[in-house]
């Protein structure tokens, strides 16, 4: 259904057109061009040449589109209410499928909360998380920057090909070279303040879990936190001193109820995910003489994988291999139509 993108690209630009009124359609109509052709609403649809433009637009700067339909929308993504229909993306689309973190807080970072900020998403990178955040200065940027090196993803408040703020434009490029941007707005479109909720709660809807570093009462993360709450996320934050302003926020979610952290180990423990560095006897692949170890992999997986759908989590502890190796290879298994992925980061084969 991704071939038809042009016309799910024509229903969600219309005016009136959101995510529950365009999966009310799909349950009505075999696709978005029956929906065109009926206008069951008497819509009044985008000229297709403005359309078709802003898709050449999009390809001629490098990113690309992704609709609902598509295999590489993220599973966690789909089930939150009202999800975006369409995503523009640029960079590392494989990480759209690999479990995700979220973290968030303060632009006005102090320096301890930067380096703390660091170190929690380099440990959730060393084990097997993406670290998302939304490209702003302070926590935002110190989450990215942690997790470059492993896998980041950069939600924008604006257009793929808008940088803002602009003094990160830099790490935006690098994000894109290295990571993923991800933008549920049109080409070129201009950040607003009506945006930033929105890009908050895509932030949320595609992480496991949510971390506030340094938060004030009225704040941005705060939304993200509260999003993540509707979502049936995990809301984790570290404490501060009741004196800093950039921490009254983080200090009043742990009063509701968030789970205390104070490092990457309390995250993943958050989580229910065991570190890398506390497993006592790893199971170790079982490598064939001349077979290359990817081979060996992939064979291993299939044959852990059964009709029956098993968390994500335990299929990675069970090929005791890098998290990284299996993320990949379960792309190439879905890209292949062998596997599919259930609701809770659940996966199995695929029926014939």
């Amino acid at each position: 259904m991704d071939d038809d993108l042009e016309a799910i690209l024509m229903l969600v630009r219309t005016q009136g057109v959101g995510p529950r009124t365009y999966l009310q359609w799909m349950r009505e109509f075999s696709n978005a061009r029956e929906v065109i052709s009926k206008n069951p609403k008497n819509l009044k649809f985008p000229e297709i040449a403005s359309i078709q433009e802003e898709m050449r637009r999009v390809q001629k700067f490098g990113a690309r589109m992704i609709s609902i339909h598509s295999p590489l929308y993220p599973p966690c993504l789909k089930e939150i209410h009202a999800p975006p229909i369409v995503l523009t993306v640029k960079g590392n689309v494989e990480l759209l499928l690999r479990p995700s973190v979220g973290i968030v807080g303060a632009r006005n970072a102090s320096s301890m909360g930067k380096v703390l900020t660091k170190n929690i998403s380099k440990t959730l990178g060393e084990n097997g998380f993406v670290v998302t955040s939304g490209l702003a200065r302070g926590i935002d940027a110190a989450a990215h920057q942690g997790a470059m090196e492993t896998g980041t993803m950069g939600v924008i408040g604006g257009g793929i090909n808008v940088f803002y703020p602009q003094e990160n434009k830099g790490l935006q490029e690098e994000i894109c070279e290295k990571g993923l941007v991800i933008s549920i707005f049109a080409f070129g479109e201009q950040p607003t303040a009506t945006h930033f909720p929105k890009r908050n709660h895509i932030i949320s809807g595609l992480s496991k879990g949510i971390v506030v570093v340094e938060a004030a009462l009225k704040s941005g993360s705060l939304i993200t936190a509260n999003a993540a709450l509707e979502q049936n996320r995990e809301v984790m934050a570290v404490p501060g001193s009741p004196l800093d302003p950039r921490c009254q926020g983080t200090n009043k979610l742990l009063k509701d109820g968030a789970v205390l952290i104070e490092n990457g180990e309390d995250v993943l423990q958050a989580l229910g995910i065991e570190s890398l560095k506390t497993l006592k006897n790893p199971k170790k692949p079982i490598k064939t003489q001349g077979t290359p170890p990817e081979t060996t992999t992939t064979q291993a997986l299939l044959e852990n994988l059964s009709y029956t759908p098993i968390p994500l989590d335990q299929l990675i502890k069970d090929a005791g291999t890098s998290p990284h190796i299996v993320h990949g290879i379960l792309l190439e298994l879905e890209l292949e139509d062998k596997i599919e992925r259930h609701p809770g980061n659940k996966i199995s084969l695929k029926m014939t």
